[in-house]
């Protein structure tokens, strides 16, 4: 089990008991949404003293790069069942955006839960956000400059007129990635974010800021 380290003969490599826990600590439908940075997030899980080491765990495996694709569909099941909102009509033109990945042209876990998340909707998959650069690790970041990143968008903005965009990103604890997003979308008249988990806390402080570009 990816996070336990006991046998588990589950394709997605989660062992019963953790997936029993994950689904007990599920948010509530109608608590699964919180308003971070001015924009409404919804997550599956909200990250807390009590789920901490599961959570962390689960983030973790899905880092290193050692997840596979199976665990993925599980959690854009899980996604989808918290986050798709009761209003939903498969005939709309949904877009799925994921969180932009470290290096140029790279798939990361962002992009894979994504993806998922875009066949389980049979919508379009658009990974069009770039990190320009990156001095220090996101969680090396304090909020005030998480929140003062900046993206640059390249294309043709027609793309999205009329598309309920959907920004999915793994964890959310400031909204600054996902504010950056929406900047660099040309603010779209419907975005939402999706999340595995929003977390309230910071550890750590910088005073290096990132900046990223979008591209279609």
């Amino acid at each position: 089990c990816l996070l336990c380290g006991g046998f588990t003969l589950s394709r997605e490599r989660v062992c019963s008991y953790c997936e029993n826990q994950l689904l007990q600590r599920k948010s509530q439908k109608l608590k699964n949404y919180s308003v971070v940075s001015g924009l409404k997030v919804r997550r599956v899980w909200e990250w807390n003293s009590t789920n901490d080491n599961l959570l962390r765990r689960l983030v973790y495996s899905l880092k290193n790069g050692r997840a596979p694709r199976a665990l993925y569909k599980w959690l854009a099941i899980q996604m989808v069942g918290s986050c798709l909102p009761g209003s939903f009509k498969q005939q709309q033109n949904i877009v799925v955006v994921p969180s932009p990945p470290g290096r140029l042209g790279q798939k990361d876990h962002a992009f894979y839960l994504a993806e998922a998340v875009s066949e389980l909707l049979d919508c379009k998959l658009r990974p069009c956000l770039v990190r320009h650069f990156l001095e220090v690790e996101q969680k090396h970041l304090g909020r005030e400059k998480r929140l003062t990143r900046q993206m640059n968008f390249i294309g043709d903005d027609r793309r999205r007129r009329g598309s309920w965009v959907i920004f999915v990103d793994d964890i959310v604890t400031t909204g600054g990635t996902a504010v950056a997003a929406q900047k660099s979308l040309k603010n779209p008249e419907k975005f939402e974010v999706w999340t595995l988990a929003t977390r309230s806390f910071l550890r750590v402080s910088s005073d290096t800021a990132i900046t990223h570009h979008a591209v279609f």
